[in-house]
């Protein structure tokens, strides 16, 4: 197999839309860096490229100030099929 068709092979990869367990975790790391909170994975659910947090009002009340800098960080992360919203 010559290294264009590896190249080839890895590139299907990249396409394809990315797990929700990948999805939470960026979003964890990306929570973190904005606003030093700890958010675990199992608080979040992603669906329809939206993340929902469950927590109490204050976490989720610092979180939505932050949304934008989140957002942006998640999207250089996963740059394919981006969340487009925390709520």
């Amino acid at each position: 197999m010559s290294h264009k068709h590896i190249k080839d092979f890895f590139q299907r990869f990249a396409l394809l839309t990315p797990t929700e367990r990948i999805v939470k975790e960026a979003a964890t790391s990306a929570i973190y860096a904005t606003t030093n909170i700890t958010v675990s994975p199992k608080s979040m659910v992603y669906h329809n490229n939206i993340i929902y947090i469950k927590g109490s009002p204050l976490v989720k009340g610092e979180i939505l100030i932050h949304k934008k800098a989140i957002l942006e960080i998640l999207k250089k992360d996963i740059p394919k099929n981006t969340p487009q919203n925390i709520m």
